[in-house]
């Protein structure tokens, strides 16, 4: 006897969201940049490399780090992100430009959800 539709179980898999860090002190303009991306992605805010670190966990969720800081040795951050797994062209460095408008910060989310999709 067939079972009816009506009783069958459906099983649904859902994708964890990606992940993008925002490495952000509060010198420079972050929040539109954050606030386009949490349209799409999972948005995390680091004000160091600790929290970086923290946020880096799992790193296969994490689509990308975006770095909009004058605070922080750039240096520092690619090493805290390659430490934790992370591949290096998977950091996108922000500049005042980048989040000055609309159109750039569409810019930004495109190069964003491309690396993602990687």
């Amino acid at each position: 006897m067939p079972i009816p539709a009506t009783d069958t179980t459906t099983v649904r898999f859902r994708v964890s969201p990606r992940c993008v860090v925002i490495v952000r002190d509060d010198d420079r303009r972050w929040q539109p940049l954050a606030d386009v991306l949490m349209s799409t992605f999972v948005v995390r805010l680091a004000a160091n490399e600790s929290e970086l670190k923290a946020h880096l966990v799992p790193i296969e969720r994490v689509a990308c780090v975006c770095v909009v800081t004058d605070g922080h040795r750039l240096r520092d951050v690619h090493e805290t992100f390659v430490r934790a797994g992370g591949a290096p062209e998977r950091l996108v460095f922000v500049s005042e430009h980048d989040t000055a408008s609309a159109e750039s910060l569409d810019a930004m989310s495109r190069v964003v959800r491309r690396l993602a999709s990687l």
